[in-house]
């Protein structure tokens, strides 16, 4: 059941992908702040060293946007960030799907950015935009008190022994 003050998205075949309230709460729990219409910040002693934009699509969750301020660049900031979004897609059991786009002359290339998101699962999928589609799917590991999700399976009935 989805929380009434907030929408959720519906996959293809109808059944409900994610609601936007548990993206929110997962997120919060996992270091970032806010979270109004997807953007989450990330301080660091109270200090704004970075935000992602994140958002539940039919397909998954759709990463539009990591960064991190000039001055916390190169400290391991976005990568911890993008380790962060992963645990957080694996408790939601959600694909991530994200399109890497070099920005002209301030960021890493395509190939660096590839690269990088490619240590945390992302394969490439399709060119797209200047840049490159890539997904990731979830990884499911066990929680502690918690088994792995798994899919739901048909009752089985065997046949009552005859005396």
């Amino acid at each position: 059941m989805a929380h009434p003050a907030q929408p959720s998205v519906t996959s293809p075949e109808g059944g409900l992908a994610v609601p936007a309230w548990r993206l929110r709460r997962e997120m919060l729990a996992h270091g970032f702040t806010g979270g109004f219409r997807g953007l989450f910040l990330r301080y660091r002693d109270r200090v704004h060293v970075g935000e992602v934009e994140i958002h539940p699509t039919a397909l998954g969750l759709e990463l539009e946007l990591i960064t991190t301020q000039a001055r916390a660049r190169g400290q391991g900031v976005a990568t911890g960030m993008l380790r962060d979004i992963c645990i957080v897609a694996d408790r939601l059991a959600m694909p991530l799907r994200l399109t890497a786009v070099p920005l002209a002359g301030l960021g890493p290339s395509l190939e660096t950015l590839v690269g990088w998101y490619g240590k945390a699962g992302f394969v490439p999928i399709r060119p797209k935009d200047g840049g490159l589609r890539m997904g990731r799917r979830p990884v499911l590991r066990a929680m502690p008190g918690r088994p792995l999700p798994c899919p739901v399976l048909p009752e089985v009935r065997h046949p009552e022994p005859q005396p």
